[in-house]
């Protein structure tokens, strides 16, 4: 439909500037964690959805033991802390 309509050709794939530019939280998804290699490590992070009544709070550390356990410390500690703070600019990453 839209090849003939004009235009300039993109000069950055659309999924090379989705995953440049878009970040990811997901709370209890075994899928997100299979999405690490389309992602890359830096742009997903955990998320307990606290304050929600359906969040895994306060077993948080229980639901991050199931969904990660095959993780390594260091990709845990990326996805539970230092995306988010990289994002954020919150230093301490």
């Amino acid at each position: 439909f839209w090849a003939d309509k004009g235009g300039s050709a993109l000069e950055t794939k659309p999924s090379e500037l989705f995953k440049r530019q878009i970040y990811a939280t997901f709370q209890e998804d075994h899928v997100a964690i299979s999405l690490i290699p389309f992602f890359g490590d830096g742009h997903l992070l955990w998320a307990s959805d606290y304050p929600h009544p359906d969040s895994v709070w306060p077993h948080s550390r229980e639901a991050i033991e199931r969904q990660m356990r095959h993780l390594s410390p260091e990709m845990r500690r990326k996805l539970t802390h230092d995306n988010a703070a990289l994002l954020y600019g919150l230093g301490g990453a």
